[in-house]
């Protein structure tokens, strides 16, 4: 069930280098003909990132604390889909694309995030150097994969809230169930983890409850989501998801014997909901799960992948 993984230490001077890893992934966008205004996000957080490096401070302001942490986020994602896309910048990616980039830095929800969450998962996806295709017709999934004769959907879900896990499941179901029958759900849990991470800044300066409170957050999501899908057993058509794969790459302020640094991790749980081996459902999920774990392990490389 794991990836575990807390970053490095997040210091001003490595916002610096965050800062030109993101400039250097608009310069691909602008490119590729992706217009990128410099009042919208990702300059915004070029421009955030630069300003730690260059006092060699961290703010101390709420609301700079958490432009900065949706700033480091940017830089971690925005270069894997600027390289992943550049090449493909047509049809709904493209438009896709325009509006992920808009919203304004440390506003937590809205669709520009939903949707960069949807470009970064098609990019892990595409790590492996297979295919995937992104349906133009409403009410399919994110993403199609081919094996074989079937076609196999992936929807991405970020909810803000655990009060949307019901909704999204619901709508993924009937959206996975359209291709052929079934596929995988990926929710990105870090709005969820990043929630439930901000209490930590008022406990002792431990790594290791980061990493707890990570672990505590996923089971309750697995369970609640396990709740939300029929219940394991033989293949059912028509079923919808078969796998579920939980991912949050949360960043959080946490504090440290020198003062509040942001911190980072990544963590995955795969949960498959058809368990009789050697059945097309079975290997159908396992096929799915570990395609989107090579990705992840493409991505970063240092994390530990067991599942």
């Amino acid at each position: 069930m794991n990836i575990r993984s807390v970053g490095p230490e997040t210091t001003p001077r490595r916002c610096g280098e965050f800062a030109d890893r993101l400039q250097d992934a608009i310069d691909r966008l602008a490119a590729a003909g992706m217009s990128v205004p410099s009042a919208s996000r990702l300059p915004s957080a070029v421009r955030a990132l630069s300003r730690v490096a260059k006092t060699d401070a961290f703010p101390t302001a709420d609301q700079k604390r958490t432009e900065l942490l949706d700033a480091i986020r940017d830089a971690a994602e925005w270069p894997l889909i600027s390289m992943v896309y550049k090449d493909a910048l047509l049809g709904t990616v493209k438009e896709d694309m325009r509006r992920a980039i808009k919203g304004k830095l440390g506003s937590r929800t809205g669709p520009s995030l939903q949707l960069q969450a949807q470009l970064f998962f098609g990019a892990i996806l595409r790590q492996d150097g297979k295919p995937i295709a992104a349906p133009v017709n409403q009410g399919l999934p994110d993403f199609i994969i081919s094996d074989g004769n079937l076609a196999h959907g992936v929807e991405v879900k970020a909810p803000f809230a655990r009060s949307g896990l019901s909704r999204a499941v619901s709508k993924a179901r009937t959206q996975l169930k359209r291709p052929s029958g079934g596929g995988m759900l990926v929710i990105d849990a870090s709005a969820l983890i990043e929630s439930d991470l901000a209490a930590l800044e008022v406990n002792p300066p431990n790594y290791a409850t980061l990493e707890s409170t990570v672990n505590n957050s996923f089971d309750e999501l697995v369970g609640a989501v396990r709740m939300l899908v029929p219940t394991p057993g033989p293949w059912r058509r028509h079923q919808g998801i078969v796998v579920t794969v939980f991912v949050a790459r949360a960043h959080a302020w946490i504090p440290t014997l020198a003062g509040p640094r942001p911190a980072s991790v990544i963590a995955a749980v795969a949960e498959r909901y058809f368990r009789a081996s050697g059945s097309l459902t079975y290997l159908r999920a396992t096929m799915l799960r570990d395609r989107i774990g090579t990705g992840l392990k493409a991505t970063w490389p240092n994390v530990d992948l067991n599942w």
